[in-house]
C-alpha cells in the first residue's frame, strides 16, 4: 500500500496461491493450482468519463489447470482451463457479482515442430 500524507492511494490486496507440478510420464506434465485475492477496494474503469472509481471490497478464488503434452517428437499438445469465483464484498446476496469478471477461460492449442 501506498500512502501519501494520510491519504491512500493504492488498495491493499491480499493473496494465496498453492499447486502443485505433476509429472506421470516423461511426455506429460499436468500443473494444478488454486488462488484467492482479496482486494480492499477494487478500483472499476469508467469509460464515459475515463477515471477509475471505487467499487467496494472483492473476493476472487479460483482453480488453474494446465496439461502439456509431447504425443511424439515432433507433435504437442497443451491446454488451459481456468475456473473463478468472483465477488463483491458486502453487498446483497445475487447483487453481488462483478461485472466483467469471467467464471470460466480456456486456452489450447496444438503444436508441430518441423525438420
Amino acid at each position: 500500500m501506498v500512502v501519501a500524507g494520510a491519504r491512500k492511494l493504492l488498495p491493499a490486496v491480499y493473496g494465496l496461491d498453492v499447486g502443485m507440478i505433476w509429472k506421470p510420464s516423461s511426455n506429460l506434465r499436468i500443473n494444478t493450482e488454486g488462488w484467492s485475492l482479496l482486494s480492499d477496494p477494487e478500483f472499476v474503469y469508467v469509460g464515459d468519463t475515463g477515471i477509475f472509481e471505487p467499487s467496494g471490497r472483492s473476493m476472487r478464488r479460483g482453480i488453474d489447470v494446465e496439461i502439456r503434452w509431447q504425443l511424439e517428437d515432433w507433435l504437442f499438445i497443451d491446454t488451459d482451463v481456468n475456473y473463478a469465483y468472483t465477488r463483491s464484498l458486502g453487498k446483497e446476496k445475487g447483487h453481488n457479482f462483478i461485472p466483467l469478471a469471467p467464471t470460466w477461460t480456456s486456452s489450447g492449442g496444438v503444436a508441430v515442430k518441423l525438420p
